[in-house]
């Protein structure tokens, strides 16, 4: 199964093949010939780490080919589907990759659609609420610098996601100093 979900995700190669037509040659400009068969994998079992894995993977490869919001929506029912999994995403990296490509797709298609933004901001929503610190100060940063203000949306639960965190981490801090 795991060569399978490689191959219909187009990376089951570990090297670049430079005779070949495309994807495997490194040139992912024709992505949109096989959005579809990505798109209904990673709806479907995107909640798998070893599924999301390999889309972090071809994301790695395919960079801005990968049409934004393809990746918001395809990420959005990923996540939201998380709790299929045994175990969630409990010991892997997976969080604070996805908010680095969240970070990588915000800064590649600056001047975002409202609805591209809505999607970014709702994924790192997510991934705030499986504990992952790097999507908190980037939807605090660098998304709120520049997403806001080219679109006009209300941020209400991811502020007050982020209200929590941060309190959440005051009395951690505060913990420490006291030694509690």
């Amino acid at each position: 199964m795991p060569e399978l979900i490689k191959a219909l995700l187009f990376v089951n190669t570990d090297k670049l093949a430079p005779g070949a037509a495309r994807f495997a040659n490194g040139n992912w400009s024709e992505i949109a010939t096989i959005m579809s068969i990505i798109d209904r994998m990673v709806r479907s079992i995107g909640w798998s780490s070893f599924v999301m894995g390999k889309y972090i993977e071809l994301h790695k490869r395919a960079g801005k080919a990968l049409p934004l919001s393809d990746f918001g929506s395809q990420l959005n029912a990923a996540l939201g589907a998380i709790g299929n999994a045994e175990e969630g995403w409990t010991g892997t990296i997976l969080a604070a990759k996805l908010a680095a490509i969240v970070q990588r797709q915000a800064d590649w298609n600056f001047r975002l659609r409202t609805e591209d933004a809505q999607a970014l901001l709702k994924i790192l929503d997510s991934l705030i609420d499986l504990g992952d610190r790097r999507s908190a100060a980037l939807e605090q940063t660098c998304l709120s610098q520049f997403m806001c203000r080219s679109c006009a949306f209300g941020l209400g639960r991811s502020l007050n996601a982020l209200k929590s965190f941060r309190f959440g981490l005051s009395n951690f801090a505060m913990n420490q100093v006291v030694g509690l």
